[in-house]
């Protein structure tokens, strides 16, 4: 259908298709449309169902179904096997018109995937992390630490946070500081079919953060604070974002 090779469909063209997965992957990045599509095709094949008999299936047998494909990849691939299975999911949530199929992804749950399995890799300790912040060598690295460990966020989506996302709560000293991380912000989201989730940061992060800042008032008004050249206020096109 959507893999390339074997007598098989390339996965763009299902986008011409007008079936329920060529809707669902229509509006997303290309990159995504080809790593979904590879995944829906590789699972319909496994178990033997079309598209259209998978969004058809009562939730309980379809969410079995899911875990039962990626259960045994979850040791050795465990961030493919979550990704699968949100894939999948978000599939069947749209096909159906809102039915969410619920895991319990919890820890020690039934359908729990471990990120690090016999060993292999590490996570380190609280007291490490702070260890690391204060050898981070600037206060912008010390941010940087503190706030990917305090809220969750993955780096990219933190790369897409601006100055205006936290100004009022900065300003008003409040601790914890929420963030709300939207599609614009983390593009993976789209993928979960959220329109966005909050999440919060400590002291620690805050005042790393509000510190920078009052060390690099280079900031120009408006509601995008962005950085100028001499040359290009003339133009005014930013030289770039002013990106936490």
């Amino acid at each position: 259908m959507w893999l390339c090779g074997h007598g098989q469909l390339g996965w763009r063209d299902v986008l011409d298709g007008g079936d329920v997965v060529a809707e669902w992957l229509k509006d997303r990045p290309v990159n995504s449309q080809h790593h979904y599509g590879s995944y829906v095709n590789a699972f319909l094949s496994a178990v033997g169902l079309s598209a259209g008999a998978f969004i058809k299936l009562p939730i309980k047998e379809a969410r079995d179904l899911i875990w039962n494909y990626v259960k045994p990849m979850k040791k050795r691939f465990p961030a493919k096997a979550i990704k699968i299975r949100s894939g999948l999911a978000s599939l069947y949530r749209y096909g159906t018109g809102g039915d969410v199929l619920t895991f319990d992804s919890r820890r020690g749950g039934a359908h729990y995937i471990p990120y690090v399995v016999n060993g292999d890799g590490y996570i380190p300790s609280k007291w490490e992390v702070y260890k690391v912040m204060d050898c981070a060598g600037s206060l912008l690295g010390t941010a940087i630490v503190a706030v990917l460990f305090q809220s969750g966020i993955r780096p990219n989506a933190l790369c897409s946070l601006n100055y205006e996302h936290v100004r009022p709560q900065l300003e008003k000293n409040k601790v914890p500081l929420r963030l709300k991380i939207t599609a614009s912000i983390d593009s993976k989201l789209q993928g979960y079919s959220m329109s966005y989730y909050y999440t919060w940061i400590q002291g620690e992060a805050v005042n790393a953060l509000k510190a920078w800042v009052d060390i690099n008032r280079c900031m120009v008004d408006g509601l995008t604070r962005t950085l100028y050249s001499t040359a290009e206020q003339e133009s005014g096109i930013p030289v770039m974002s002013y990106i936490i």
